[in-house]
């Protein structure tokens, strides 16, 4: 049986890509014997709408500045939760303040997808079993297990990678099966 996986990567050849930088990801059947093919090469279609979303976010801001008169900025009904929040769906932006997720290194993380429905944005991969990445933040990948994603965060190959999961899937069928017996 065959699963696919979504690989960050900016050269083809590394998983070498933070998911929430990733303009694109390389879309890979990976078969139970390890051999694997390129399928497809998946912009993340959020993106092409980051600009105006970004220069819309920021006209709603300098309005909301300018009503408060003291520069305040309002965070829009976000309850400023940090660990253990839920998500329950909206803007990326929101819940990312909600949870104060990230990848746990300082950067920026799904700083692409500030104002992406978070929904809309899983919803480009409800075909992959894995998304693999070099970072992807904890509450990201909260989200995608909701929706029986895994992602993985590793500094390998995407030779390395995809037969990773040709193993585990492997391992997993051998369980399964025992299990039934």
């Amino acid at each position: 049986m065959s699963v696919i996986a979504a690989v960050a990567s900016d050269d083809g050849i590394k998983v070498n890509m933070h998911f929430g930088w990733a303009r694109e990801l390389l879309i890979y059947k990976v078969e139970d014997d390890g051999s694997y093919e390129l399928i497809d090469e998946r912009e993340v279609p959020e993106l092409r709408e980051e600009r105006k979303s970004e220069q819309a976010a920021q006209r709603n801001t300098e309005a909301e500045n300018s009503e408060t008169g003291n520069g305040e900025i309002r965070s829009g009904g976000v309850d400023g939760t940090k660990n253990g929040t839920e998500y329950t769906g909206g803007l990326v932006k929101d819940f990312l303040e909600r949870s104060g997720a990230g990848c746990g290194n300082g950067h920026s993380c799904g700083e692409n997808f500030k104002h992406v429905n978070i929904d809309e944005l899983i919803d480009s991969f409800t075909d992959c079993q894995y998304i693999l990445a070099l970072k992807i933040g904890r509450m990201m990948e909260r989200i995608f297990r909701t929706k029986g994603i895994s992602c993985f965060s590793v500094d390998l190959t995407i030779d390395e990678a995809l037969k990773s999961i040709a193993t585990y899937e492997q391992r997993k069928n051998r369980q399964n099966s025992k299990i039934q017996e």
